[in-house]
């Protein structure tokens, strides 16, 4: 008979630590915008979902010391699920409201953050994850020992998918805000990192973006990153306009052949 990893418990807000960098929620506008609405619904109705914690020790870095290092007295739990909703009742009792306790699920001390990463990519109550923030949670959980098979069975999404997210959580920092902004959806970001690696699919975002806004447009679209980088055998035995329209899609011609080196010099003198 399966059992439960968890127990139900009401426990005092200020008892609760949030881990730095645990949760993968991008900052920002909608972001803030979410938060305050949530806290306008716990001030109204409280927290009604529980959220979910593990208990800490006096050991463990996460536990509240004075200033000499000394750990402090009481009962402290880092939360594992739920870091919105304790965020928006801090932001509300900042503000003078009387909110002192939450519904909580406590883990069971043998559970692992792997176990606590699956839960916020899965079990997600409140606003939903966007697709840079779950190639991130899915990349931890690789970290993990997780199989791409796994988390598509536990998430409900195939394994291409998994393999996406992978995609764009290799992506550059600037593909990734290009994502961020909507200037290049994730499903382009990703397969621009699978055809040509971060690198290069960087330049080639960079440049189908400029050429997207000299036309008018908003977006870039997955036709325009599709196209195979150039090799130096793609150089080999072929026509002169050819040639050329490869070293305009990017191929280091310091890499080619010395018969084709001479024939690229016959065409540029």
């Amino acid at each position: 008979m399966a059992t439960s990893r968890f127990s139900a418990y009401t426990l005092p807000i200020d008892g609760l630590i949030i881990k730095p960098g645990f949760n993968e929620r991008d900052p920002g506008p909608d972001l803030d915008e979410y938060l305050e609405e949530l806290k306008t619904s716990i001030i109204e109705e409280g927290i009604k979902h529980p959220i979910k914690v593990k208990r800490l020790s006096k050991k463990d870095d996460l536990w509240p010391r004075d200033e000499k290092g000394n750990p402090l007295d009481g009962e402290y739990f880092m939360v594992t699920d739920g870091h919105c909703r304790i965020t928006a009742a801090r932001k509300a009792i900042s503000e003078g409201h009387p909110i002192q306790s939450t519904p909580a699920m406590l883990e069971a001390q043998t559970a692992g953050e792997g176990d606590f990463l699956v839960t916020m990519l899965v079990g997600n109550m409140g606003r939903g994850h966007t697709p840079l923030e779950e190639a991130r949670l899915i990349r931890r959980l690789i970290k993990y020992g997780y199989t791409r098979d796994n988390i598509a069975r536990k998430r409900g999404k195939s394994v291409t998918w998994v393999d996406e997210r992978l995609h764009l959580a290799a992506a550059s920092p600037e593909v990734q805000e290009y994502v961020r902004e909507g200037t290049v959806s994730p499903s382009t970001a990703a397969k621009a990192v699978q055809v040509h690696g971060t690198d290069q699919a960087t330049l080639v975002l960079r440049e189908a973006l400029a050429q997207a806004k000299t036309e008018g447009k908003k977006k870039v679209t997955g036709r325009e990153v599709n196209k195979k980088t150039p090799t130096p055998e793609d150089f080999e035995l072929t026509d002169e306009r050819t040639i050329l329209l490869n070293l305009l899609n990017g191929m280091d011609w310091g890499k080619l052949s010395t018969p084709v080196l001479r024939k690229i010099g016959k065409l540029t003198n």
